[in-house]
């Protein structure tokens, strides 16, 4: 049975037959019920679904930072940004087959956009956490210097991320992440990013390399 929550207006919502009606970020969407099959998967199903799962896990530690850097892409679509980051992620940053399959660390995108990405980036080992520097030379439009960095340490040991989305604003050339005790000695693959005031446009991140314990 479909029901209309919100009245005639506002599209019905819930099965009829052997389709399914819904509200998807403000569009009608209609699919057909899904059927199980008996069929034993192929080996590209396998390796395809596989690629889903060791990327969903990955970016489930991070859902802040990925919810900013691909939040702007996802308005207006039927997507939503955890689904836009791992369509992306899937073609570009797993390597391997099937059922070796590891996740590519220099190729991860966790943010996607239009913004000038991070110039001249670079990352150090600091007390209690990472020094992240860029350049923000005079060309850069007077509105893109208020963008802000968008910094990430994530440790493959202990499958943890941590992260600032909205950090110092790019005309500073500079920020700070400080980094948790259990973290401070632990090898991390580290990201920059920019996004907009408006959180509605971003960079695309940069990889800043695998950084060693001092």
């Amino acid at each position: 049975m479909a029901i209309i929550p919100g009245g005639i207006l506002s599209g019905p919502n819930g099965t009829v037959g052997a389709v399914i009606t819904y509200n998807l970020n403000g569009q009608i969407v209609m699919r057909g019920k899904r059927r199980a099959s008996n069929k034993a998967p192929s080996l590209p199903q396998l390796q395809s679904r596989m690629q889903m799962g060791i990327l969903t896990l990955f970016v489930n530690k991070m859902k802040g930072f990925i919810k900013t850097g691909f939040g702007g892409l996802a308005r207006g679509t039927t997507l939503n940004y955890h689904n836009l980051a791992i369509r992306y992620n899937k073609n570009h940053a797993t390597i391997g087959e099937y059922p070796d399959i590891a996740i590519a660390y220099d190729q991860i995108i966790l943010s996607k956009g239009n913004l000038e990405q991070a110039i001249n980036p670079a990352v150090a080992r600091v007390e209690d956490g990472l020094k992240f520097t860029w350049d923000c030379p005079s060309r850069i439009e007077s509105s893109f210097r208020t963008d802000q960095v968008m910094m990430l340490a994530y440790s493959p040991e202990m499958d943890k991320s941590i992260f600032i989305d909205a950090g110092a604003r790019r005309r500073k050339e500079e920020d700070f992440l400080i980094l948790p005790s259990f973290m401070q000695e632990k090898q991390l693959e580290v990201y920059i990013a920019f996004v907009a005031n408006d959180r509605l446009q971003a960079a695309d991140s940069m990889y800043l390399g695998s950084i060693s314990p001092v």
